[in-house]
């Protein structure tokens, strides 16, 4: 485990920002004219008797601190527990979405609130947490720690332990490594070997693993000599490590490699939850199942196969992404298109870039300019902008001549691009 850099942090907060303002049909926008920037609704119109010199510039990554009433503030991060982390006077606290301060500015740096606790780095370099009025939950410091995920956050001195929400310890003496709680397990390691604790800090699974995965669909591979096998939440092996190579299991299904040949040949293929080989080693390479659906590699070329091992996607591609959303993207000549699986339609590779479809719908771009394309290659938007975003709650972002605006789902100009920028 290592320390969290302080600029990897700032840099999650900046990819944040913008969920911050979206979620809530509120945005912030820099005005030409005034050279400032305020904050609008859906409308346009400006909400708060307040307006900001600097802010963070998500477009180009670069941090600007917001002055306010002659003081040097920054907003950062995205709502969590309803606040999010502003600096001010070289200290960090917490400020709603309304302006209000929540957590005067204290501390060295913060980090955002998740199950009702952020973390706090404090003037000797050690990690406490705190709650969303600011009480302490803890005051000793560690020398290095998670948010929390769930009811327990990773922390360590000596070694690494558990944090409940209480301010108290899962485990007395603590272990080598450990990972987050997953399904309600976690991965940690005593004496050079890898066991699984429950969420009482008890032994669930002996520490008895050179290497073991996480639980995905109730197995876990482990490594045993050279071979990789699968067991149980109840440390039964369902799958003997027989194999030269697995992947987590994903969609109910893992993907297994051995040797098929008498020349030493070793190919891909799958087994089900129960460790029956169910897809023949046949794969020069196989991806996990998505959907009922895996991509997988036959003499070169991709294709894609059902749970059953029918071909649905014909052997004929050189780049397939795994399907999401019911749709799988391809490239052919430096072109996107893409397959939509309840159909079999498919979209010809025309568009220079292709992002993933949400809600029935997926930003392209060609030559240059974004709009965004539904399921059956529709052009619902053609790409006809400088830069489009993605929607949040019905709006999204378009730029046109260096400014930007508004629009809806149906293409329609909410608000006008009258603005240098808006996150």
């Amino acid at each position: 485990m290592k320390f969290k850099s302080l600029i990897n942090i700032l840099l999650v907060l900046l990819i944040n920002v913008r969920y911050l303002n979206a979620q809530n049909r509120i945005a912030f926008v820099k005005e030409t004219s005034l050279s400032k920037w305020i904050i609008i609704n859906d409308k346009g119109e400006q909400l708060m008797n307040r307006d900001y010199k600097y802010i963070f510039d998500l477009f180009h990554k670069i941090t600007y601190p917001l002055s306010t009433h002659n003081r040097q503030t920054t907003i950062a991060g995205y709502p969590s527990e309803g606040i999010f982390p502003f600096f001010e006077d070289m200290k960090w606290g917490f400020i709603s979405k309304d302006g209000k301060v929540k957590v005067k500015p204290q501390y060295n740096f913060v980090y955002n609130y998740k199950s009702n606790f952020a973390m706090i780095l404090d003037d000797d370099h050690t990690y406490n947490f705190i709650d969303t009025t600011g009480n302490l939950l803890t005051k000793d410091g560690f020398i290095s720690a998670y948010a929390f995920e769930g009811d327990y956050a990773l922390v360590m001195n000596k070694n690494w332990n558990y944090l409940n929400k209480k301010g108290e310890l899962l485990h007395p003496n603590g272990f080598e490594e450990a990972y987050d709680f997953h399904n309600g397990l976690a991965r940690v390691k005593l004496k050079g070997r890898w066991g699984f604790i429950n969420n009482k800090g008890e032994m669930q699974i002996p520490a008895i693993y050179k290497t073991i995965n996480k639980f995905y669909c109730g197995l876990a591979a482990f490594e045993e000599g050279n071979n990789w096998g699968f067991i149980n939440r109840k440390n039964e092996r369902i799958v003997v490590p027989k194999y030269l190579e697995v992947q987590d299991y994903s969609d109910g299904m893992a993907a297994v490699k051995d040797v098929v040949t008498s020349s030493g040949f070793q190919k891909w293929g799958f087994v089900d939850t129960t460790g029956e080989l169910v897809i023949s080693n046949i794969f020069w390479k196989a991806n996990d199942f998505h959907e009922g659906v895996a991509t997988v590699v036959k003499d070169s070329l991709l294709g894609a196969v059902d749970k059953k091992g029918n071909v649905i996607i014909n052997y004929i591609y050189h780049n397939l992404l795994d399907c999401k959303n019911g749709i799988i993207k391809y490239e052919e000549k430096n072109k996107w298109g893409f397959i939509t699986i309840s159909n079999g339609k498919i979209v010809a590779p025309k568009y220079d870039k292709l992002e993933d479809f949400i809600g029935g719908r997926a930003l392209i771009e060609s030559n240059g300019k974004w709009g965004y394309v539904d399921e059956n290659g529709n052009e619902i938007i053609p790409p006809t902008y400088d830069d489009l975003q993605i929607y949040s709650d019905g709006l999204a972002v378009f730029r046109v001549n260096d400014k930007v605006g508004y629009i809806d789902v149906k293409g329609n100009v909410i608000i006008k691009p009258i603005y240098d920028k808006a996150i």
